[in-house]
């Protein structure tokens, strides 16, 4: 859990992650008025990593790789689903996470092979 504004929040975290998101029963609690995007946002965050059940459980978090949906659901609180995109990223792509674990095992430069 972590403090956002007043409110204590169950949070997911990517290190890699450039941008911070919260889900819109999180933002309802913000002085803040939603607005419509005029384009579409597209978020993906390919860590690379896979997350291991455990902890998943431990965040009363479920995962269905088929449909891409992430359900969090806290006691006594509404469930939470966010669904992933299906657009997946082309081209050649490195994630931050792994390109930190390679510099730190001594890799200079990444080169596409």
């Amino acid at each position: 859990m972590i403090q956002v504004f007043d409110f204590t929040v169950n949070a997911l975290l990517d290190p890699g992650a450039s941008l911070s998101f919260v889900t819109p029963y999180v933002a309802m609690n913000f002085d803040a008025i939603p607005e419509q995007l005029s384009e579409p946002f597209s978020v993906s965050t390919p860590v690379g990593e896979s997350i291991l059940a455990e902890r998943l459980h431990a965040c009363y978090a479920s995962v269905d790789c088929r449909t891409r949906v992430f359900k969090f659901q806290f006691p006594n609180d509404p469930v939470l689903e966010w669904k992933s995109s299906l657009a997946v990223p082309k081209g050649r792509f490195i994630s931050y996470l792994k390109a930190r674990k390679l510099v730190s095992k001594g890799c200079l430069s990444l080169s596409p092979s």
